[in-house]
């Protein structure tokens, strides 16, 4: 890897916002970074690819050019990782000259989309026109608002709402992920959509009702509305701000208030605390086994608790190694359609498992002993693994226990009717 000519973070960051974050393949424009469902973490997909290659024996390399030319932004595109690896198994199709002509497509469609209205999204050849239909922006008059086209005639919901500058994203038109109502938005356009899609004759009675909202509540009652409506299941948006109250002694002006998925955000004068709960992380834990997530998985959640789970129980060997091998095989035939993406080859992949296998009765910290030999892929599938043959909930409890138990974390109780809240300092 030493000889290669591998470009900054600087490079990488420029050129991937000179693309709106998006692939750079006209026929994928896939967004390659956004929120994880865990606060405080992000999942980027983008990959900074050489037009001509990094070292000799690449595709598309260029003996002519020099090291510095080689690392120099002219000489990259920003792709998803799928497509990064689509044009290198078949160079004499994904030529240097069809390259460049998809980065500066790209570009053209993402200056395009500065300072309108018109989402980098609308350039795609799939759903065009829903996702035209909701539209967010804002004015120097009116400050924030939404445009829903229903047959043509817009309705308009004014949030009485101005952004402060440094949390305006001008190139993109839209809120930058540190402003406080950044998540509550991209729900709302979500249920707009939903609601277009599925009771487009629905939809007036749904947008009076978010005006009536902000009539009586303003801003922060559109963001204790979605919160609630996205989780159902959890203590209710007014109980996170109450048990903030009950913590700092702190009146609602002295500080603001930031809804990240199934945890609230609570920012005061110079610190930042994060609320979660019992039914936030369990909810949370249910989506990344169900979805088989194994990034977030690996990303999100701590392999020592996973193991420690395990040690408790035990499983033999004879009923979890087939199971993983299933999942395993599982694995190889996604990525050879495309769904995950690996940077090693399936015959390296199998001499790790064999060595997990052989080593099974000979180990005691299994989960540790998977993230040990292969964190991204062998780690996530022992855990889906563990939990497909144990009782699910169980262990989602027991993980919430340790988890919280941790001494970063406060405990809050209200009362004892009241859920128990946990409250720590966001990490910098």
């Amino acid at each position: 890897m030493a000889n290669r000519d591998e470009f900054t973070q600087k490079t990488k960051d420029i050129l991937a916002k000179r693309v709106g974050y998006h692939c750079s393949n006209p026929k994928c424009k896939k967004h390659t970074i956004g929120p994880s469902s865990i606060p405080e973490k992000t999942i980027n997909i983008g990959v900074a690819a050489h037009i001509t290659a990094a070292s000799p024996k690449g595709p598309r390399y260029n003996k002519s050019l020099s090291s510095k030319q080689r690392k120099n932004i002219r000489n990259a595109i920003w792709l998803c990782q799928n497509c990064s690896v689509l044009i290198d198994r078949d160079e004499k199709k994904y030529t240097c000259q069809i390259l460049n002509k998809w980065k500066d497509q790209s570009e053209f469609f993402a200056s395009k989309s500065i300072g309108g209205v018109q989402n980098f999204s609308s350039h795609q050849n799939h759903d065009v026109k829903c996702k035209e239909k909701v539209v967010f922006n804002k004015s120097a008059k009116e400050g924030y608002y939404c445009e829903i086209h229903i047959n043509q005639l817009p309705e308009i919901i004014y949030f009485k709402y101005f952004p402060p500058k440094n949390e305006w994203d001008s190139n993109q038109s839209q809120l930058s992920w540190e402003n406080s109502y950044y998540f509550t938005f991209i729900n709302l356009e979500e249920w707009l959509n939903k609601e277009l899609n599925y009771s487009p004759r629905d939809i007036i009675i749904k947008i009076e009702e978010i005006r009536s909202i902000i009539q009586v509540k303003g801003i922060d009652g559109v963001a204790e509305f979605m919160f609630n409506y996205q989780n159902p299941d959890l203590p209710k948006y007014s109980a996170f701000v109450k048990a903030f109250h009950f913590y700092s002694n702190l009146n609602k002006v002295n500080f603001t208030i930031k809804p990240v998925g199934s945890v609230i955000h609570f920012k005061t004068e110079g610190l930042e605390y994060v609320i979660d709960t019992y039914a936030g992380m369990m909810k949370e834990l249910r989506v990344f086994i169900k979805n088989k997530s194994l990034e977030e998985i690996y990303t999100m959640t701590n392999e020592s608790i996973w193991n420690t789970i395990f040690v408790d129980v035990g499983i033999e060997k004879e009923r979890f190694i087939p199971k993983m091998l299933h999942l395993w095989e599982k694995y190889w035939i996604d990525v050879d359609r495309g769904i995950y993406y690996s940077n090693m080859s399936k015959e390296e992949s199998w001499r790790q498992f064999l060595i997990f296998s052989e080593s099974y009765n000979h180990t005691i910290d299994i989960i540790e002993f998977s993230y040990e030999i292969n964190d991204f892929i062998f780690y996530p599938l022992a855990v889906i693994t563990m939990l497909n043959i144990l009782d699910t909930e169980t262990c989602y409890e027991e993980y919430c226990d340790y988890y919280f138990e941790n001494e970063e974390w406060q405990d809050i109780q209200l009362n004892d009717d009241e859920p128990i809240f946990f409250i720590k300092l966001k990490e910098e």
